[in-house]
C-alpha cells in the first residue's frame, strides 16, 4: 500500500471529529489517488453531520470510479447504492440530483435501481 495514501487516510480519520473540513480534503485526496474506501469514510462523515451534498458527491464519485468492483464487495455496494438512491429521491436533494445527472446515468448502467430517479 502506498505510504502517502496511508498517511492521508490516517490523518483524515483522526481529524474527522476535530476539523471536518480538513478531514474531507485529506480523504478526498486519498480516494482520488485510488483508495476508494476513503469515499465510504466521507459518506459516513456526511451522514453523521447530515450533509447530503457531501454524501451524494462521495457516493457518486465512488460508483463512477473504474475500480469500484475490484475494491469493494458487491453486497456492500448493493447496500450503498440503495442508500444513495434514497438520498437522491428526497425532494430537498433535487438540485443535487440534477447536478449529478451524468453520474446517475453512468451508475444506472450497473445498478438499475438508479433508474428510479427521474427528474
Amino acid at each position: 500500500s502506498d505510504p502517502e495514501i496511508h498517511r492521508l487516510v490516517s490523518q483524515g480519520r483522526a481529524l474527522l471529529q476535530v476539523d471536518g473540513k480538513k478531514a474531507v480534503v485529506l480523504l478526498r485526496l486519498a480516494a482520488r489517488k485510488g483508495y476508494l474506501p476513503a469515499y465510504l469514510l466521507l459518506a459516513e462523515h456526511a451522514q453523521s453531520s447530515q450533509d447530503d451534498t457531501l454524501l451524494i458527491e462521495s457516493l457518486c464519485a465512488l460508483f463512477t470510479s473504474p475500480d469500484v468492483h475490484k475494491q469493494l464487495p458487491k453486497n456492500v455496494l448493493n447496500t450503498i447504492v440503495m442508500q444513495l438512491t434514497a438520498v437522491l429521491r428526497d425532494p430537498k436533494n433535487r438540485r443535487e440530483a440534477e447536478a449529478h445527472a451524468a453520474d446517475i446515468d453512468a451508475i444506472a448502467k450497473d445498478w438499475p435501481i438508479m433508474h428510479m430517479l427521474k427528474f
